[in-house]
């Protein structure tokens, strides 16, 4: 199986994994040798492996399942939408296909195609569409998913080899020696020891019921005899029921003649009274009908007259409304008219407010005059502030130096030198000159400080400066103040006049409205009142009419009652003449029932004898057939022994074709060659420490021999023997994947399928970093020894990542091909 592209839509742990809804990848690209599938935990890298294969199963998700079978597997759990799907192409065997799943995991549906491609180059259905159907011609091509998920196929969490049972493991090895057919042959030859033993079992009953009828001769003569003594029994019987069945006859017609002539009178009177029946009938219906007709006409009257009073009551209300609106004309013409001079007035109002605007905007500006001449005074402080406090500060450092230079000057009191070199102290006045020169310049220091005393010119300036900008902003803002109050009081009242005047204006809108009406009104009233002097005429009129034609009616009810009194009279007294015999009709049922008795009597007569004619000839028949039957014994004997050689052959052909025949062989044979093949593996990869042995026999109690399945672990360098059941998980790990992978290579050479691809996942988790190199090498030496030419693999391992040939990349929101 060459992969060469696929495509996946709608796919969960793609979604999730890296946020994508579709991933297209082209296989061709990738180049022959290991290819790792890499990515951060969660990816979706089980989920673009689990696919790379044409079966409807993702391997992981039922990986603890009893079977590989698609029946375990749902893609509505691991798909979304409408409209997800999986496109798989791939060589098998020379030939190209395409496999095609498309799944609405919505409504639970799916479609499945396998096309296969024709020299033309036209891709051509090999099933209908139905997942049955796809699962049948997947299997035909790359075999049963058992075979391929165990040796082809190994995904993370699978269970382990030693945990299949015997039939299973015969199983995958029996379609992977491709026996298959031999055990077919075995169920053949077991179905046709089935149907010939069912022949045997119908002849040997045939022969039974033979047998059974010879041993009955001998006592058929004497039921003959038997027979013939009821025989004539019977005929004595049946003379006598005859000759009272024809007496019963005779007098059973004479009494149905005297009933002819009774039944004449009966059915005159008969029809006489029905007579009377339809008449009256008739009449009654007649009397029905015309009070229907009544009902009728009363119903007219009534609904004439709630029409007319329906039609007065709607004129009453519109001319009730028109006269209400015409007796309030006078004041609706004030208010209308009120209206209209409110209305003007608003508008004059409205300009007059506007006009304020401009005012209010002359006011916003002069606030904001005095508030920027405010904050320049604040300014102008603030620069005075600083003024003082450096005049301050200088005064504070001069005060310091002038009583520093005081306490130096000092030190000259009561000595005779006068700091020029002259005196008795000529020696030392070198020393005090510090001294003599702070006395010097002491004065000029007081004079300094006095100076400072007084403000500076800039100082004046500045005070001057903010006493003006003082007194002149305090004069904006008081009248600022006098103009706003003025500008707040006028604005205000316009406001106010003008809300009055719209208050006004919406009072009188209701009666403005009722202007358009005022004359329809008056229109109305007129209308109103010549309808209804049309409505009460019409109505007059309608109800006279019926009237009319309700007297009709009571007339022709009193004429109608007359006739049908004149007419019952007369019938009654034609029906009051008529006499039946009415005891006429109980002789002849009594007469009836006696010869139906007789009758039965002379038919139960003749069934008896016609059952011991039967009777009597079916023995005769079987005295005579027992020769016959003799010889059918002869022939099925014959038969049977026959059938039972074809039994005896084809029990043997079964036995041969069973578990324990050429099967066992076979596995037998097979079973040194593939621990040969993992053994070489096991030794170009791990050394010679480790080797297997599969056990197709075990010893049984006794000391003889039965069919088992085990493989054994042997490890050289502690001479010990174990199952592979008993083995850690590490060791489980690594010396598995070299068994399956024997599998593998076992069956690419003896199968049929062209497997040219292996996958495996993450099957390094458990093992030591030395080990995780060791389980690369058995990818490369099964590269090397086998057909294959390229492994799908997921690691987590960033040394095995490296060493792989290719890589596919999932993350940053899709998937990438590093072919390298």
């Amino acid at each position: 199986m060459h992969l060469k592209s696929i495509n996946l839509r709608g796919f969960r742990g793609f979604l999730s994994g890296i946020g994508a809804a579709e991933v297209s990848i082209n296989l061709e690209a990738l180049p022959p040798g290991l290819i790792a599938i890499c990515g951060p935990n969660g990816a979706g890298k089980t989920t673009l492996l689990d696919n790379l294969h044409p079966y409807r199963i993702q391997p992981f998700k039922i990986r603890k399942a009893k079977d590989w079978s698609p029946g375990a597997f749902s893609y509505y759990d691991q798909c979304y939408g409408s409209d997800a799907r999986k496109e798989l192409v791939f060589d098998m065997g020379g030939q190209t296909y395409k496999s095609l799943i498309m799944i609405d995991a919505d409504r639970k549906k799916q479609e499945c195609y396998l096309y296969f491609l024709d020299v033309a180059g036209t891709w051509q259905p090999m099933n209908d569409g139905k997942t049955k159907t796809y699962d049948e011609a997947i299997e035909k091509v790359c075999g049963s998913p058992s075979l391929f998920f165990t040796s082809i196929f190994r995904c993370q969490g699978a269970k382990n080899l030693s945990d299949y049972s015997r039939s299973d493991i015969m199983g995958i090895l029996s379609e992977l020696l491709n026996i298959d057919h031999i055990r077919d042959q075995g169920d053949k030859a077991r179905q046709v020891v089935k149907e010939l033993t069912a022949r045997i079992n119908t002849h040997r009953a045939l022969a039974d019921a033979f047998r059974a009828e010879i041993e009955d001769a001998d006592r058929v003569q004497e039921q003959i005899s038997n027979l013939d003594v009821c025989i004539a029994s019977a005929n004595t019987d049946l003379k006598v029921a005859r000759t009272s069945v024809e007496k019963t006859l005779g007098d059973l017609q004479a009494a149905k003649e005297r009933q002819a002539s009774a039944t004449s009178e009966l059915a005159r009177r008969t029809q006489l009274e029905g007579t009377l029946a339809d008449t009256s009938n008739r009449h009654h219906a007649a009397i029905q009908e015309i009070s229907r007709e009544f009902l009728a006409l009363e119903k007219q009257s009534s609904d004439v007259t709630q029409k007319s009073n329906r039609e007065s009551a709607d004129v009453e209300a519109a001319l009730a409304r028109s006269r209400k609106i015409a007796g309030n004309a006078t004041e609706l013409r004030e208010k209308a008219a009120r209206y209209e001079a409110v209305s003007a007035q608003i508008e004059d109002q409205r300009r007059e407010v506007a006009g304020f605007e401009p005012t209010r905007d002359y006011l916003a500006q002069r606030q904001r005059s005095i508030s920027g001449a405010k904050l320049e005074l604040s300014g102008l402080s603030n620069r005075l502030q600083l003024l003082v406090s450096a005049r301050n500060s200088a005064m504070d450092k001069l005060s310091v130096e002038i009583a520093s230079a005081k306490r130096d000057s000092a030190k000259l009191q009561g000595l005779d030198c006068h700091g020029d070199g002259s005196g008795s102290l000529n020696d030392s006045c070198r020393f005090i000159s510090d001294a003599v020169k702070a006395r010097d310049g002491l004065l000029g220091l007081e004079a300094q400080r006095e100076a400072l005393v007084a403000p500076g010119q800039d100082e004046i300036v500045l005070q001057q400066k903010i006493d003006v900008m003082s007194a002149v902003t305090d004069a904006d803002e008081s009248a600022y103040g006098s103009d706003f109050a003025a500008f707040q009081e006028q604005s205000a009242g316009a406001a106010r006049l003008l809300k009055s005047m719209e208050d006004e204006l919406a009072a009188l809108a209701p009666w403005h409205k009722l202007v358009p009406e005022l004359d329809i009104a008056e229109v109305t009233i007129k209308k109103g009142t010549e309808d209804l002097e049309r409505i009460s005429r019409e109505s007059a009129a309608a109800l006279a009419d019926l009237d009319s034609r309700i007297s009709a009616l009571r007339d022709k009810q009193s004429r109608l009652v007359s006739e049908y009194e004149a007419a019952k009279f007369a019938l009654e007294a034609q029906i009051s003449v008529i006499e039946v015999d009415v005891d006429i009709a109980k002789q002849v049922l009594s007469l009836e029932q006696e010869y139906s008795r007789a009758q039965a009597a002379m038919t139960s007569a003749e069934s008896l004898l016609r059952g011991h004619e039967l009777q009597r000839a079916g023995l005769l028949s079987k005295a005579s057939s027992a020769d016959k039957a003799r010889g059918e014994v002869e022939k099925s004997e014959a038969e049977i022994a026959r059938l039972n050689s074809y039994v005896s052959s084809f029990s043997v052909l079964a036995k041969a074709c069973s578990n324990d025949g050429i099967i066992a062989l076979e596995l037998d044979d097979a079973a040194p060659t593939i621990a040969s093949i993992v053994n070489d593996l096991l030794r170009a990869c791990y050394g010679s420490r480790f080797s297997i042995r599969m056990d197709t026999q075990a010893q049984k109690v006794d000391g003889g021999t039965k069919e088992a399945f085990d493989i054994v672990i042997i490890d050289s360098e502690t001479e010990n023997e174990r199952s592979i059941t008993e083995c850690s998980g590490g060791q489980i790990s690594w010396i598995e994947d070299a068994i399956t992978r024997g599998i593998c290579l076992f069956n690419i050479h003896r199968s049929d399928r062209a497997y040219d691809t292996l996958y495996s996942d993450e099957k390094d988790g458990a093992m030591d970093p030395d080990k995780k190199m060791e389980f690369y090498q058995i990818k490369r030496e099964s590269l090397r020894t086998g057909t294959h030419s390229r492994e799908f693999f997921i690691t987590q391992t960033p040394e095995m990542m490296d060493l792989a040939d290719a890589r596919i990349v999932l993350g940053n929101g899709g998937v990438s091909v590093d072919a390298r």
